[in-house]
């Protein structure tokens, strides 16, 4: 594309413009490593117009365009964006490395203004974490350690996130995480995992991932009706499953993991893979879900205890 020059950034950009939203939406990719200042100056306004389904194509091509300023984007389309993209766009923009975005993410963290969800919290916390954003640590802190009378304020999972985070911006926090928080070594070992920024052309996974020795059932409720899933892989940030029948289903669904007799219910995006199997994406749950998914999560990997 560099060697056509100005007539494919032109005809990028007039795609992005004008065409329908099955061709507008792949030029976004592409268009945000030849000229990032075209995506700003358009997509906003392109976004408005389409559905949840189109928007999760633009976030994914934009990460997957490794455009330096990929962070960039999708901090300043965020106010258009689907709110159920929100933690999507976030956690991409953790995973871009750029230590710019730290002050916008912590000012959406700490503002009362801003009304996020736990959720999307959590998610702030682990992109800080990433970016290794030491102007965070003051927010992050408060998280894990404030307390009224003798209950802590803030939710586990969400403290549990921020105490990794405090130890990847400062190393010297883990050693009073343990005594002064009330957190083990095992919950602490599953972390937001960071971008390999010097492999500029493979994707690193959001969160470790699990291959079931045995699938778990799920049952995905959408607007286009009700699939029962076998789940295959699992991680804090998704997983990957398969269906027996024909049933369709649309972007999003409600989802039901059951594992005995514990339940974790979330929200989750739906994306089709190429094997005719379904990868789904965690995009909201209470936190107390999320927490019974890490407890889920940590059976997976611990040794079971000898018979007596």
């Amino acid at each position: 594309m560099d060697e056509v020059g100005n007539d494919a950034e032109q005809w990028l950009r007039e795609m992005l413009r004008m065409s329908a939203v099955q061709k507008s939406s792949i030029s976004v990719g592409l268009l945000s490593r030849i000229n990032f200042l075209h995506v700003l100056e358009l997509l906003p306004a392109r976004l408005r117009e389409w559905n949840r389904f189109y928007h999760d194509v633009v976030v994914r091509l934009i990460a997957q365009s490794n455009a330096l300023e990929r962070g960039q984007i999708l901090l300043e389309i965020l106010p258009a964006l689907d709110p159920m993209l929100v933690p999507v766009a976030i956690d991409e923009i953790g995973l871009s490395g750029d230590p710019a975005m730290g002050p916008a993410l912590i000012e959406m963290l700490t503002n009362p203004a801003q009304q996020h969800s736990e959720f999307t919290r959590l998610k702030l916390v682990e992109a800080l974490g990433r970016l290794r954003e030491r102007g965070a640590e003051p927010a992050l802190r408060r998280i894990v350690e404030e307390r009224k009378v003798w209950k802590w304020i803030h939710p586990r999972e969400l403290r549990i996130a921020a105490a990794q985070s405090l130890t990847k911006v400062d190393p010297d926090f883990s050693a009073q995480v343990l005594g002064a928080a009330g957190f083990s070594l095992e919950e602490l070992s599953l972390v937001a995992l960071d971008a390999d920024l010097e492999q500029r052309w493979s994707r690193t996974r959001k969160y470790r991932r699990f291959v079931l020795e045995r699938p778990l059932s799920a049952m995905a409720a959408s607007s286009w009706g009700k699939a029962q899933l076998h789940v295959r892989q699992l991680s804090l940030g998704g997983g990957l499953a398969s269906k027996d029948d024909k049933t369709r289903l649309g972007t999003d669904a409600t989802l039901d993991l059951q594992t005995g007799l514990r339940h974790i219910r979330s929200q989750v995006l739906l994306r089709r893979n190429h094997q005719g199997e379904i990868s789904f994406e965690f995009v909201d749950m209470d936190l107390e879900e999320r927490s019974k998914l890490r407890r889920l999560l940590l059976d997976l990997v611990q040794p079971p205890a000898p018979a007596s």
